[in-house]
C-alpha cells in the first residue's frame, strides 16, 4: 500500500476519540483490505478483457512494422538461411530414406545416431530461423548454442567412433546412454514430486528404469553412469567429460568463446543483465521485445553447426564412396554456407 494512503488512514484514525475505537477501526480496515484489493483487480481484469481487441490490434501493428524493418535489413540473409536449411533438410531426408527402408534394413549405430542428431539440428535450426525472422536475435543466439552442442556431439562421434577407429562402439554407447539419463531424470523427479504434488513413480517403475541403466554401467564402467559418460573411454583419464572436454575431443575448442557468449542468453548471470541493455546515442534501453539489430552471430553460428551435423551424417555411412551425390551435396552445403555467412555480415555491417 502506498505511503500516501497510510498517511491518509492515520490522519482519519487520529480524529476518532478513544484508543479502543481507533483499534477497532484499524482491525476492520485490515480485514477488508484484501477484499477491496481483490475487487479492484477483478475490475481491472474486466476492463482489460473489454478493451483487449484494441490493445492487441495496436501491438499487432507494432509487430508488423517491426517485421517489415527486419525484412528490409535482413531479407537477403534470411533467404540465404532458409535456402541452406531447406537443402540440409532435404539431404537429410533422402539419406534417412536410404537407410531406413520398409524392408527392415537396420543401419549401424553410427548412422542411426547421426541421422537422429541431424533431424534435431534441422528442428532447432528452424526455431532459430523463426526467432530471427521475428527480430529476436538474442533468443536465436540461445538456440544456436544448442545447435553448437549438437554439432560437437556429432563430431565427437564422427572423429572417434568410426569403424576403423579406437572406439568403434562409441555411437552404440551414445545411444545406450539414454538409459542413464532417463534414470537420472527419474531420481530427480522422485526427489521433488512431493513438493509439487505429483504422484511419485512406483517401485516397479523405478526398477524398470534402473535395470537397463545398471546393465549399461556394468558393461561400460562406472563413469558411464555420469552425464556424458558415453564418451568417458575416449578421455585419457577415463572419466566422464565435461562439455568443455567434448569440445576438445571434437577439435572445436576454438569455438568456446562463441559458446560462452551464447550461454549468457540461456542463463541469468550478471553478464546477461548487461547484454539486455542497448545504448543508442545518449539513451540506454532495456530490451523487452524484438529488435532489428544484432542477429548475425546467431544466424552464422546456427548455419555452421547445421552444416557440420549434416555433413557428419552423410560421411557416417559405410558406403559413402558409392554415393557421389552425397559428396556433391557436401560441397553444395559448404558453398551455401559461405553465401549465407557473407549475407549476414553484410546486413550486420549496414
Amino acid at each position: 500500500m502506498s505511503q500516501a494512503l497510510w498517511d491518509t488512514l492515520d490522519e482519519a484514525v487520529s480524529k476518532i476519540e478513544g484508543k479502543q475505537a481507533q483499534e477497532r477501526v484499524l482491525e476492520k480496515f485490515a480485514e477488508n483490505v484484501p477484499a477491496v484489493f481483490d475487487e479492484t483487480a477483478e475490475r481491472i481484469v474486466a476492463t482489460l478483457r473489454a478493451t483487449a481487441s484494441n490493445m492487441l490490434a495496436e501491438y499487432a501493428a507494432l509487430d508488423a512494422a517491426q517485421a517489415a524493418e527486419v525484412q528490409e535489413r535482413w531479407g537477403d540473409a534470411l533467404a540465404a538461411y532458409r535456402t541452406l536449411w531447406v537443402s540440409s533438410h532435404e539431404v537429410g531426408e533422402a539419406f534417412s530414406r536410404r537407410h531406413f527402408t520398409p524392408a527392415g534394413v537396420s543401419p549401424s549405430a553410427m548412422v542411426h545416431a547421426q541421422i537422429g542428431l541431424q533431424a534435431r539440428a534441422c528442428r532447432v535450426g528452424s526455431e532459430v530461423f523463426a526467432l530471427l525472422r521475428a527480430g529476436l536475435g538474442a533468443g536465436a543466439l540461445a538456440r544456436s548454442r544448442t545447435l553448437q552442442e549438437i554439432a560437437t556431439i556429432s563430431t565427437v562421434l564422427a572423429q572417434h567412433g568410426g569403424p576403423d577407429g579406437d572406439h568403434p562402439d562409441l555411437a552404440e554407447r551414445y545411444l545406450r546412454h539414454a538409459d542413464v539419463v532417463s534414470w537420472i531424470d527419474a531420481v530427480e523427479y522422485q526427489e521433488v514430486a512431493p513438493k509439487l504434488g505429483y504422484a511419485p513413480l512406483s517401485a516397479a517403475e523405478m526398477d524398470e528404469l534402473q535395470e537397463p541403466r545398471d546393465e549399461a554401467v556394468a558393461r561400460y564402467g562406472d563413469a558411464f553412469g555420469k552425464p556424458n559418460g558415453w564418451a568417458a573411454r575416449v578421455m585419457r583419464n577415463q572419466k566422464a567429460p565435461r562439455f568443455k572436454d567434448l569440445e576438445v575431443l571434437a577439435s572445436a575448442d576454438h569455438m568456446r568463446m562463441h559458446y560462452s557468449w551464447a550461454s549468457h542468453e540461456v542463463h541469468a548471470d550478471a553478464k546477461s543483465w548487461v547484454m539486455n541493455h542497448e545504448t543508442i546515442g545518449d539513451v540506454t534501453y532495456r530490451n523487452t521485445g524484438p529488435s532489428s539489430r544484432g542477429m548475425a552471430d546467431a544466424g552464422q553460428l546456427a548455419l555452421m553447426a547445421l552444416t557440420q551435423v549434416t555433413e557428419n551424417a552423410l560421411y557416417s555411412a559405410p558406403d559413402v564412396a558409392e554415393h557421389p551425390a552425397d559428396i556433391i551435396a557436401v560441397m553444395v552445403l559448404d558453398k551455401l554456407l559461405d553465401r549465407a555467412w557473407v549475407a549476414f555480415s553484410k546486413a550486420d555491417g549496414a
